[in-house]
C-alpha cells in the first residue's frame, strides 16, 4: 500500500502487508473519517476488511469476517457515518454488511436471502439520502434500498415478478432522478427512480419488443450521453437534457437523418419531435 501527495519526494509506501514479492493487493479503498477502508489479501491469502489512517502503524486488518477463510469485502461505499459492502462470513453467505471503521462495529446489516444462501448485494448507489443496489432474493435479482436501518431495507420494486430485472444502477442523476437499465421481462429498457417504490418507474420503450440495452451513461455538461440499441438505427450514441417534465435528445435515423427527439417522462415510446425534412 501507498500514499502521494502528488510530488515524487512524497509518494512512499506505507506498508508492505505482504512481505516481499507478494502482493495484498488492496482494492476499494474508501474514506471514512479520517481513515481509508480496503480490502487486503494478508501472507496467509485471507482477504478481508482493512483500515489506514495513512501510517504503518495505523495500518491494520479491522476484522477477520469470516474465521474459517475469506470474507472478500467487495464494492465498498460510504453510506452516512459507515462503509457498506458485500461479505461472506461463512455462515451466511455473500450479504450486505457495514463498518463504521472498528471490530465491534464492522457487523452483518442485512441478511436478504435467510440462511446460508447469498444475495449478492452489488451495484451500489447512494442517490436522495438512500443506499441503493441490487440484490437477489426469492424474487430474483431486484433493486433494493436502505435508508441506513434495517426496518428502512426494502425491495424497491419487482421489476419482473416472473424472473430477474437484473436492474444496474450505473445510470446518472437528470434532475431528481437516476435514470438505470432494468427488465420487465420484455427487455432491456430505460427505467427511472426518485429512491422510492412508487417513484420506480419504466422511462421509456426505447427499441419496442427487444432490448435497448442502454449503457455507458455519463453526466457531461448539464446532459447526459448514453448509448442504446433500436432495431430502425442499431447501436448509437445519445445525447440527452431536460426541459420542464421532458428529455431532450439527439439521434440519428435513415428516415428522418439527424434530428431531435423528445420523451415525455412517462412510460411512453419515444416520439420524434420535429423533422426538417418531413
Amino acid at each position: 500500500m501507498w500514499r502521494s501527495n502528488g510530488t515524487v519526494a512524497g509518494t512512499t509506501r506505507v506498508l508492505d502487508l505482504v512481505f516481499g514479492a507478494g502482493s495484498s493487493n488492496p482494492e476499494f479503498l474508501t474514506a471514512l473519517d479520517n481513515r481509508l477502508l480496503f480490502r487486503a489479501t494478508d501472507a496467509a491469502g485471507d482477504v478481508e476488511l482493512w483500515a489506514s489512517d495513512g501510517t504503518a502503524a495505523g495500518t491494520t486488518r479491522i476484522k477477520n469476517i469470516n474465521p474459517s477463510g475469506s470474507s472478500i469485502p467487495q464494492q465498498l461505499i460510504r453510506f452516512g457515518a459507515h462503509v457498506y459492502f458485500a461479505a461472506n462470513d461463512g455462515s451466511n453467505g455473500n450479504e450486505l454488511w457495514r463498518s463504521d471503521g472498528s471490530a465491534a462495529g464492522t457487523v452483518l446489516f442485512a441478511n436478504l436471502l435467510a440462511g446460508n444462501g447469498s444475495s449478492n448485494p452489488s451495484g451500489f448507489r447512494v442517490f436522495h439520502n438512500r443506499l441503493l443496489f441490487t440484490a437477489t432474493t426469492g424474487v430474483g435479482a431486484e433493486p433494493w434500498v436502505s435508508d441506513g436501518t434495517l426496518a428502512g431495507t426494502q425491495l424497491l420494486r419487482d421489476i419482473n415478478p416472473a424472473g430477474s430485472s437484473s436492474a444496474i444502477f450505473n445510470g446518472d442523476v437528470l434532475g431528481d432522478q437516476l435514470f438505470f437499465r432494468a427488465s420487465d421481462g420484455a427487455g432491456n429498457q430505460l427505467w427511472r427512480t426518485d429512491g422510492t417504490p412508487a417513484g420506480t418507474v419504466l422511462h421509456s420503450v426505447i427499441n419496442p419488443g427487444g432490448n435497448a440495452n442502454a449503457s455507458g451513461s455519463i453526466a457531461y455538461n448539464g446532459q447526459i450521453v448514453l448509448c442504446a440499441y433500436r432495431a430502425d438505427v442499431g447501436y448509437e450514441l445519445f445525447r440527452a437534457s431536460t426541459v420542464g417534465d421532458r428529455l431532450y435528445l439527439r439521434a440519428t435515423t435513415p428516415r428522418h437523418g439527424e434530428e431531435l427527439w423528445v420523451v415525455q417522462l412517462t412510460p411512453a415510446q419515444l416520439q420524434l419531435f420535429q423533422s426538417g425534412f418531413e
